[in-house]
């Protein structure tokens, strides 16, 4: 009886030291902290990334997926491709050199191209 109860104590303690004392230690060691860029409100599709939409947050090395933008720099002149919303990350997938809003594919144009609409009742019509 006497045994069990040593043993058992023993394991608590050793529990505790697990616990509270290389847990920590583990994730200290394995990864820091570090800066990333997220979105700090929702962004529509062709609108341009600018400093207002956007905030600096610490995060743990370990929970960052590859290819996130950590600075600011890497944003200049970037547009959404996508809808994206408050607190995601960016990632340069989700982001391009010109907006596509429709207003700007006009502008694009120019002497040898056109541009052509069609207006159809429903998605089956249109096939």
């Amino acid at each position: 009886m006497r045994n069990r109860t040593i043993l058992g104590i023993v394991c608590i303690f050793l529990s505790l030291l697990i616990t509270f004392g290389f847990s920590p230690l583990i994730n200290r060691l394995l990864g820091g902290d570090m800066t990333v860029i997220r979105l700090s409100r929702d962004v529509r599709q062709g609108e341009e990334i600018t400093a207002e939409c956007t905030e600096s947050v610490k995060v743990k090395k370990s929970t960052v997926p590859s290819g996130i933008i950590i600075t600011a720099k890497e944003l200049k002149g970037k547009y959404a491709l996508s809808d994206l919303y408050a607190g995601d990350y960016l990632k340069k997938e989700k982001l391009s050199g010109t907006g596509n809003s429709v207003k700007e594919a006009f502008a694009s144009l120019d002497g040898d191209k056109s541009a052509v609409s069609f207006t159809v009742k429903s998605l089956a019509a249109g096939l």
